[in-house]
């Protein structure tokens, strides 16, 4: 039976694979909830869990929707920008 895999996700998530090779079953903020997810999910199915750094699949760089944009965020509003204007920068990208 195959480990159950926690891999990095859509740059700032972690996944839970049941199987190598196949989109995660499930996602989590963080690496910590991933692997208690993993860890239930291989005592159920009697296998071991293996966490990875990188994700071999490559869906790893999958673009998330939680993710940044790139432009968008308040870091992007110039250093003169005042709040409302970073706050209209934001909702304006479609963030």
């Amino acid at each position: 039976m195959d480990p159950i895999e926690v891999v990095p996700h859509g740059g700032n998530r972690w996944g839970v694979k049941d199987s190598p090779g196949a989109p995660p079953v499930s996602e989590y903020p963080t690496r910590e909830e991933a692997e208690l997810a993993a860890r239930d999910l291989a005592r159920q199915r009697g296998t071991e869990v293996v966490v990875r750094d990188e994700d071999p699949t490559g869906l790893d760089a999958v673009q998330d929707h939680e993710a940044d944009p790139a432009g968008a965020g308040p870091d992007s509003a110039p250093e003169n920008a005042q709040p409302s204007e970073r706050v209209i920068r934001d909702v304006g990208s479609g963030f």
